[in-house]
């Protein structure tokens, strides 16, 4: 289930029922006032691949509010879902069925414009994508954070496979790459 926060009323109404139930996801709030949802656990207790997108616009309409979208190529749990200054969504940093943290990222481009037959591009028609990118994280970060930057980059910050790491990472928003930070901080950081 969903639920909807007020803040003029300070209440909470039920929403619309997710598509594919999910616990252990992320969600991103999109430029459009849109929510997507990645990743999380499913009713059968296994990571949950499809992004699904709750769309504040047809609930005033009292259209269906909810969408699935593309699916990520490694189903996963509490992935990092992070807002990049080009409105596309950088998705890594989650857990897989056999719980190894999953390196491989991926963008989430939810304006992406829907074509027609000849390639035209459709007024008005959105068309989600995901894009894998050539490069992965540098370590395994299961846990830890995603810090976005003022110049468009993520810093991510800890994690590990197993015990808690003192390393640094950024995720080049340009080049589309993760680097090594120059430096590491002392003593490790994890969620666990």
């Amino acid at each position: 289930t969903a639920e909807i926060y007020d803040p003029a009323t300070r209440s909470i109404a039920p929403g619309p029922d997710m598509l594919v139930p999910r616990s252990h996801h992320t969600a991103v709030r999109l430029p459009s006032g849109d929510v997507a949802f990645f990743g999380g656990i499913g009713p059968d207790g296994q990571p949950v691949a499809e992004v699904e997108t709750f769309q504040f616009s047809p609930v005033a309409l009292g259209q269906e509010p909810n969408v699935l979208g593309p699916s990520l190529a490694v189903a996963q749990s509490s992935p990092q879902a992070i807002l990049l200054p080009d409105q596309t969504v950088l998705v890594t940093n989650g857990v897989d069925a056999s719980g190894n943290a999953v390196r491989s990222a991926e963008i989430y481009d939810a304006f992406n414009p829907a074509r027609d037959d000849t390639n035209a591009v459709i007024p008005g028609v959105k068309a989600p994508i995901l894009t894998a990118l050539d490069s992965s994280m540098l370590e395994d970060r299961k846990g830890g954070a995603a810090v976005p930057l003022i110049d468009g980059n993520v810093l991510f910050i800890g994690g590990g496979p197993a015990a808690a790491s003192a390393t640094l990472e950024v995720y080049n928003y340009q080049l589309q790459t993760f680097e090594a930070a120059v430096t590491d901080f002392t003593g490790g950081r994890s969620e666990e």
